[in-house]
């Protein structure tokens, strides 16, 4: 990605006028360069694998001049998939320090891209999906390709900030516009299949309830210990959305 990161320069590079002065300029370099990366790679029998990981290097070796949000650096990491934001801070850290007489190093703007990836969990790899297709089935809907559409909808709302963790996700899902009435229908069913003991759960017992399952997932766990706890606040939404009113 270091070799192959610039490309794209020899088609977009021009002379321009900018502030009275002439200079030599190669908009869209960046995204221009990933079909060269992967064209070049498979020209010189490169192993298969490595360029799903390149081309997303080089298209995005200039993020760090735009603007960062905790949006845009969770898509960022989205986008560089199988590859991480650490692994585009090398690239441009060499690009940066390869321009003397500047000084070599990681520029400011790559410092804080960093700080801020680090803060959201997303330095060395994407987000996780919060929401799948199994909480989906286990609030009462039919398996169908149309959950897909679902996970990936709630997938583009995570990555918006609508939600950070699974309790967030379950609430932004059964007030969602489309889904929320088709989730509330569902529950009649799902509460009909819940086990001995849940059913009888109701105000100050169900708020304790989600209230220490919520807290034991905002801690680490393990894989089968998540899926309970994430069963378990499924289950207790279910509840909640079929209780009579008062």
């Amino acid at each position: 990605a270091v070799l192959l990161h610039d490309a794209g320069k020899p088609s977009c590079t021009r002379r321009e006028q900018r502030d009275g002065r002439e200079r030599i300029v190669s908009p869209g370099h960046d995204v221009a360069g990933g079909a060269l990366a992967a064209a070049f790679l498979e020209r010189i029998g490169a192993p298969q694998s490595l360029s799903p990981r390149v081309v997303p290097l080089v298209v995005e070796h200039m993020a760090h001049l735009q603007a960062a949000t905790d949006r845009s650096v969770r898509r960022l990491a989205v986008r560089l998939q199988p590859e991480t934001v650490q692994s585009l801070a090398v690239v441009i850290t060499a690009d940066h320090s390869g321009r003397p007489p500047r000084p070599a190093g990681a520029p400011a703007a790559l410092v804080s891209l960093l700080e801020r990836a680090g803060k959201l969990a997303v330095a060395a790899a994407a987000p996780r999906h919060v929401l799948s297709g199994w909480h989906l089935i286990e609030a009462g809907l039919d398996e169908g390709p149309d959950l897909g559409d679902i996970v990936r909808a709630a997938y583009e709302a995570q990555l918006d900030g609508a939600f950070a963790d699974f309790t967030g996700a379950l609430r932004w899902l059964y007030a969602h516009d489309m889904w929320g009435a088709r989730l509330a229908l569902a529950a009649a069913r799902a509460r009909a299949a819940l086990p001995a003991g849940f059913a009888e759960l109701s105000g100050a017992a169900w708020q304790a309830r989600w209230d220490d399952t919520a807290l034991a997932l905002s801690a680490p766990q393990g894989p089968a210990y998540r899926r309970e706890s994430e069963r378990t606040l499924v289950r207790l939404m279910v509840l909640q959305v079929t209780r009579a009113p008062d």
